[in-house]
């Protein structure tokens, strides 16, 4: 929400400068939660270094916008991406400054997919692109669902250590994507359709 603040007030400042507010004025924010103010469960919530994500985000869509991207070679491509899998693999999930030590290799994963989406668009996979089109309601659901994802785990009894941290990765994701698709499915494509029709 905090982004998305921001980024609404950074559009009456001109386009060419933008994207430099937004990440100057994140990135003071995750240090006035690293070392200024309080450490509660808001300060985590609104400073989270997680913020660094939403300016790799702008970074990546202004890159292939001027088609930086679109220029790198299918072989440097599956070596980004290869190299953001082995770092992100061997990332604690608690690490501190996660929007780093898990942010970069993210971003560094889904520049090397969108590098090769040209060869991917010619055989394009139905589950990836279900995927895609569903990503903005898997995106507004995935926070209740991955507490009650939690919630059940717990319940059943089912181990909470580091150990079983991937096992748990897999069963709330395959939820996630579940629920956020079903959403899609059945609450955004209607709701898109009912309002392009009132537009109209």
């Amino acid at each position: 929400m905090m982004f998305y603040a921001i980024f609404a007030a950074s559009l009456l400042a001109p386009r060419n400068r933008r994207g430099f507010i937004v990440a100057i004025a994140l990135a003071l924010i995750v240090l006035l939660g690293a070392f200024v103010l309080p450490d509660t469960k808001w300060t985590y919530l609104y400073t989270s270094s997680v913020l660094f994500e939403f300016v790799y985000g702008m970074a990546i869509a202004e890159a292939y916008r001027r088609g930086f991207i679109q220029k790198i070679s299918p072989l440097l491509a599956w070596l980004i991406f290869g190299l953001g899998v082995v770092a992100i693999t061997f990332t604690a999930p608690n690490a501190p400054l996660r929007g780093v030590l898990v942010g970069i290799p993210a971003t560094a994963i889904f520049i090397g997919l969108l590098a090769l989406n040209k060869k991917i668009e010619s055989r394009p996979i139905k589950g990836l692109k279900l995927l895609g089109d569903a990503s903005y309601s898997i995106y507004l659901t995935h926070l209740i669902v991955l507490s009650a994802a939690f919630q059940m785990w717990r319940i059943v009894g089912l181990p909470t250590q580091v150990n079983s941290f991937w096992v748990f990765t897999a069963y709330a994701t395959a939820l996630c994507v579940s629920i956020g698709v079903l959403v899609y499915k059945f609450v955004e494509i209607p709701l898109t359709e009912y309002f392009q029709k009132k537009i109209a």
